[in-house]
C-alpha cells in the first residue's frame, strides 16, 4: 500500500495529466484522470489518519490545487471557443435559411 506522501505525489501528478487533457479537448482522458484522482484523494483521507507527518502532503495538495486554478483556466477557455463556434454553427444555419427562402 503507498504512502499518504506518496499519494499526495500522485494526486499532483494526475492534476498534471488533466490540465494537459483539458488543454488537448480529450474528454475521455480528463474523465478517466479525473476519476482516479478522486479515489486517490480519498486514499490520501483515509491514510492520513494513521499518518503523522502531513508536512510533504500539504505541499504535494497545495500545488495541487494551484494547478486546479490553471486546469479552471483552461475550462474557460475551451469553454468560450465552444460557445463561439455554437454561434457560428447557428449564424451559418440561420444565413442557409434565410438564402433558402429568398430563392
Amino acid at each position: 500500500m503507498k504512502t499518504a506522501e506518496e499519494l499526495s505525489q500522485e494526486v499532483l501528478d494526475l492534476t498534471k495529466i488533466l490540465i494537459l487533457a483539458a488543454e488537448a479537448s480529450n474528454i475521455y482522458e480528463f474523465q478517466s484522470t479525473l476519476q482516479l484522482r478522486n479515489e486517490t484523494m480519498k486514499l490520501i483521507e483515509a491514510s492520513v489518519l494513521n499518518s503523522g507527518d502531513t508536512g510533504i502532503i500539504q505541499e504535494n495538495l497545495a500545488a495541487a490545487r494551484q494547478l486546479n486554478e490553471q486546469l479552471l483556466a483552461v475550462f474557460c477557455q475551451e469553454r468560450q471557443l465552444l460557445l463561439d463556434k455554437k454561434s457560428g454553427i447557428i449564424k451559418g444555419a440561420q444565413m442557409k435559411s434565410a438564402y433558402s427562402r429568398n430563392k
